[in-house]
């Protein structure tokens, strides 16, 4: 209840956090090593073994966290982190895929509704699953995005629109590409 208290949250938070600190204190020392955080954020944002940090995400909050600086994290340190991080984006967006749509939203200043329409039809006619999408590809996409039928878009045109989306040596394009392309150039 002092903790708590003190730390201007509710009992059940508390609890909730000291449940993320335990599972993640290995060795049971009371304290958390820079690969027991991890596997304490991993627990507190509900990712897998498998899944990759973002860059310098792990160093910023393990800066963070480990407010004396003694690279150990205690568990009164570890509650402040959980407090503070709660309503971030990774703790509210637990989807890598959904913060890629709203980072790329901010970025380029696009409505996230518009950006995930979008989405699903490069999902849709990424036949490979490869997360690009390669000319024959592109073609079709362009096609139903505009709702034209294949037979009365120009085979030149959609060359070119090819060649405008097109990034460096590459023969594919990436949904951020895409996309940046499609809101400046095919949507105004």
């Amino acid at each position: 209840m002092l903790l708590a208290k003190r730390s201007s949250t509710t009992i059940a938070k508390v609890k909730k956090a000291m449940e993320e600190f335990r599972k993640a204190d290995e060795n049971q020392n009371g304290s958390l090593s820079l690969d027991e955080f991890m596997d304490a954020v991993r627990i507190k944002f509900g990712w897998s073994q498998e899944q990759e940090f973002p860059d310098d995400f792990v160093m910023t909050h393990w800066k963070t966290a480990d407010a004396n600086s003694n690279l150990q994290i205690d568990f009164r340190e570890y509650l402040n982190w959980a407090i503070c991080t709660e309503w971030s984006e990774h703790a509210m967006v637990p989807d890598e895929r959904d913060r890629e749509l709203r980072q790329i939203s901010r970025e380029l200043g696009l409505q996230i509704t518009d950006l995930e329409f979008v989405r699903r039809i490069f999902d849709k006619f990424d036949e490979d699953k490869s997360d690009t999408i390669e000319e024959n590809e592109f073609r079709v996409m362009i096609c139903e995005l505009t709702s034209a039928q294949a037979s009365s878009v120009s085979p030149q045109l959609l060359k070119v629109y090819w060649n405008e989306v097109l990034k460096a040596q590459a023969n594919h394009v990436t949904f951020h590409e895409f996309v940046g392309w499609w809101f400046q150039i095919m949507v105004r």
